[in-house]
């Protein structure tokens, strides 16, 4: 089980909603309260230290006049490196603000507000993301991108999709590409699009729109979003699984090229928590090799507690590697309403927005570290995954013990970097990558139109032994 940090507000009240939105970078993590017990919404800095998160700022609008009291300031959060962004959408037309760190400060940096003032630019800032110097802002129809240069932001494009409205409910940002959920599709469907943006220098451009393939009306499709590199994950929470009506789900994508191709639908396992409404998809993260899925209705421990998945990507599979529940669980709490994976290491936080502390609906949210890997596999001796890997590439290359590279030709393979990167991993997750590689190749092998399945799966395991080597680091 992954190890579990509760946050809570220093000023805690009731109607706080704490976890309503959440976002983690490395050693720092965010939380929005955007009710503020029916007074203006905050949103709460923590600090990894050494003795667990600490509370290190609590910051609020920096126009603030006493006549903002429902500006819900805090229902949308990002945070990156020195820089974070809080949404306030009800403030007018809506507005976002950046704060930045120095030291252990961290003060109001700029004020983001939409370079128009028609219909879909409402409720600006419902939405936000941050990578580095840009930061991306939903809105009713439509998403901002701005750009910082020193200390200025400016906007740099809007974006919108012709035909998909609800435009802009969810954003995320990695790297050259953005992508904006869309509740409401121009299929007769409704049910839902994710639009992806590429970067070619400062200029966003149309990448690629995905959908479900086996949507339902207003699934809900968009309501999350999450990207990062080449995955993207999608949240649906009024989707169909294949048991249980409305349930939700979560699409997962692998860019190749310009295509976004459908890699796997992400569902809750059938148990005495899911129902009809459990919102599975309510909020997604994606980073690296895991994902994470909230579910804030699921009635597991107790009704309405909430949950929140977590997967890990094997190859072309994706494995439950643990059902997050809060260790405090409480009814109605909706532990799941906002979820994040960090960037940068196997960090999570879970937000549930109406647990109850001293008072009703102060809110809470949970920092989750060192993931567990429970991917089944048989014990073996330390030289086996070496063969396994070995075992992988002969089938890429036609039991030639070499691989056909586009402009080089054919290249020896060389099992050495196997044998070092065996050698210094745990035998526990030896062990299990093991017994997944021997899956795969049972499962696949008769066929030999999986080549190419094979051929990703051997890929991903040499490039994992190389990127840990040259890091110097063992997972």
């Amino acid at each position: 089980m992954s190890t579990e940090f509760e946050l809570h507000a220093s000023d805690e009240h009731a109607l706080q909603e704490l976890g309503t939105a959440v976002a983690i970078s490395g050693n720092y993590a965010i939380a929005g309260a955007p009710t503020g017990g029916l007074g203006p919404g905050g949103a709460y800095i923590y600090e990894k230290t050494s003795g667990g998160w600490t509370e290190r700022a609590k910051v609020a609008a920096s126009d603030f006049t006493g006549t903002l009291l429902y500006d819900h300031f805090g229902g949308s959060v990002a945070i990156d490196g020195d820089y974070a962004v809080v949404g306030a959408p009800y403030a007018g037309d809506g507005q976002a603000y950046v704060f930045h760190r120095s030291g252990t400060n961290w003060a109001a940096d700029a004020v983001l507000a939409p370079s128009a003032t028609d219909n879909d630019s409402r409720y600006f800032g419902q939405s936000v993301a941050l990578n580095g110097d840009w930061a991306v802002v939903g809105c009713a129809n439509a998403a901002y991108m701005f750009q910082r240069t020193g200390s200025a932001w400016a906007v740099q494009a809007k974006l919108s999709s012709a035909g998909i409205t609800e435009f802009g409910r969810s954003v995320s940002i990695s790297g050259n590409f953005t992508v904006v959920g869309a509740t409401n599709s121009h299929t007769s469907l409704q049910n839902g699009a994710a639009c992806v943006f590429e970067r070619i220098g400062t200029t966003w451009q149309p990448h690629a729109v995905v959908s479900a393939p086996d949507g339902s009306p207003y699934d809900l499709f968009g309501w999350s979003v999450s990207i990062s590199g080449d995955y993207l994950i999608v949240g649906a929470p009024n989707a169909n699984t294949s048991t249980v009506q409305d349930a939700g789900g979560a699409y997962v994508y692998v860019r190749s090229g310009a295509a976004w191709i459908q890699q796997t639908k992400l569902e809750p396992p059938a148990g005495p928590g899911v129902f009809t409404g459990t919102d599975f998809g309510k909020s997604v993260s994606i980073n690296g090799d895991y994902a994470l899925v909230g579910e804030p209705s699921d009635h597991d421990v107790v009704y309405g507690n909430g949950a929140a998945y977590l997967y890990q990507r094997y190859g072309l599979n994706w494995i439950l590697a643990e059902k997050m529940i809060a260790s405090d669980p409480g009814l109605f709490a909706y532990f799941g309403w906002s979820a994040a994976l960090d960037s940068t290491s196997p960090l999570a936080v879970v937000g549930a927005r109406s647990k109850d502390g001293v008072h009703a609906d102060e809110g809470r949210a949970y920092v989750f570290t060192n993931f567990p890997v429970t991917l089944p596999g048989a014990p073996v001796d330390p030289n086996r995954f070496v063969l396994v890997a070995w075992i992988l590439w002969g089938l890429v290359a036609g039991g030639r013990g070499v691989i056909w590279q586009p402009g080089t030709g054919p290249v020896p393979v060389d099992p050495e970097p196997f044998r070092q990167w065996s050698a210094a991993m745990s035998p526990s997750k030896r062990d299990l990558l093991t017994g997944l590689a021997l899956s795969e190749i049972a499962d696949l092998t008769s066929d030999r139109s999986s080549r190419r399945a094979i051929q990703s799966l051997a890929l991903s395991l040499m490039e994992a032994a190389v990127a840990q080597m040259r890091n110097g680091k063992v997972r």
